[in-house]
């Protein structure tokens, strides 16, 4: 059976099955090395393929700076790289920069006894037009404003297009050339023919 040695020196042959066989080999610990992080904080399930990842190229990287004049097996050596690329794994998933994605949902996970629906259909929109009803009720209402704004006179129209901009009663009377009192008079009985239209309907 081919040892540790003869698969590193294939590797730097750039032999792709013997750097296959070389992952292979440290899967058991890299599997290891993972669950060792999930049973001190078990939130770093959801991270499991990321994990392993990097893991895989902590062993790519420790084929590449390995050194057998240092004293120390190949072996050894990858367990050590494994395990401090798990403690800095460790404190960088546990970061405060992370920890906010801990214990959010992704939209596309299955939800329900059946797993039939996927999260984002069940969550609702912040955009309310995104609902159908939302959109249906919306465009009526449009449909009934426009009508009852056609049948306005122009002088109506136009205080109610200030109105509506927020514009300040002197400033808006000032426009229209007419005093504040006369202004808010119209206002008002815009306002109440609108809310008598609608409540009509």
């Amino acid at each position: 059976m081919i040892n540790a040695y003869e698969l590193l020196y294939y590797v730097h042959q750039k032999d792709e099955w013997a750097l296959h066989q070389l992952f292979n080999s440290f899967d058991p610990l890299i599997k290891s090395c993972i669950k060792s992080l999930i049973e001190k904080s078990p939130v770093l399930k959801m991270y499991v393929d990321d994990l392993y990842q990097e893991l895989m190229l902590s062993i790519y990287d420790g084929v590449d700076s390995y050194r057998e004049d240092l004293g120390s097996t190949f072996t050894s050596f990858i367990k050590v790289c494994l395990v401090n690329k798990s403690k800095t794994l460790f404190r960088y998933y546990n970061s405060n920069r992370i920890k906010a994605n801990h214990y959010g949902l992704s939209l596309d996970s299955f939800v329900g006894e059946e797993n039939e629906h996927y999260h984002y259909e069940i969550i609702p929109s912040p955009r309310p037009m995104n609902d159908p009803k939302e959109a249906f009720d919306y465009l009526q209402t449009m449909e009934k404003f426009q009508q009852y704004y056609h049948d306005m006179s122009l002088i109506d129209r136009r205080v109610l297009i200030y109105y509506l901009k927020g514009e300040k009663y002197e400033k808006a009377a000032k426009a229209l050339n007419m005093t504040r009192k006369n202004y808010d008079n119209h206002v008002q009985k815009v306002k109440k023919r609108l809310k008598a239209a609608f409540d009509n309907e």
